[in-house]
């Protein structure tokens, strides 16, 4: 008799540790989450860039930084107009030609920088650049980050050898993504189309 007594004592034994084991994973699944929160909340979406700040007059932005901006051409989106320099300057340390990003009450939106020479190893530069200016880790990718209030932070690299720096901050970071979401389903839908 004792040994079948025994028996049940150690299905209950077993029963606990599978008990244990399942809320010690839950407990490292709970710290793992915290930990890549904390890691998360170490980039904060920008303010600004090139010392400009979000919501301050454009104009007045180009001019402490010396940009010449002649005129303003409809943005992505139709409530914001951008404007090119069309001096380039070091940006992140490659030359680009920097564009600002206005909207309707011609307030600071964005900043867009455009590197019309951008082989491997520039993009592989300034994206370390990129990622290093605004505390995005180093995963080695192409840095696109959309924060929960809006702002991103995206470079992008052409086929024609070009590449494109936006910082978006909350609005404008809004329509952007959204237009960038657009672009990408259209492809897609031009992929899908049978030939």
């Amino acid at each position: 008799m004792g040994a079948r007594e025994g028996l049940p004592a150690l299905e209950r034994r077993g029963q606990v540790a599978v008990l244990l084991s399942a809320v010690r994973r839950r407990i490292v699944g709970t710290l793992l989450c915290l930990c890549l929160l904390a890691v998360a909340s170490c980039s904060r979406a920008p303010h600004g860039f090139l010392g400009l700040t979000w919501g301050e007059d454009a104009g007045d932005g180009a001019r402490r930084l010396g940009l010449v901006l002649d005129r303003w051409y409809a943005s992505s989106s139709p409530t914001f107009e951008t404007a090119m320099d069309v001096h380039p300057r070091a940006v992140l340390g490659v030359e680009g030609r920097v564009a600002l990003v206005r909207d309707a009450d011609r307030r600071l939106a964005g900043v867009r920088v455009d590197y019309d020479d951008c082989p491997r190893e520039v993009r592989t530069r300034l994206a370390a650049n990129t990622r290093r200016e605004f505390h995005l880790g180093e995963d080695g990718a192409m840095p696109y980050v959309k924060w929960s209030d809006g702002s991103v932070v995206h470079l992008e690299a052409r086929r024609e050898g070009t590449c494109t720096l936006t910082v978006a901050g909350p609005a404008f970071g809004e329509a952007f993504a959204a237009a960038l979401l657009r672009r990408g389903l259209g492809n897609l839908g031009t992929a899908m189309t049978p030939q």
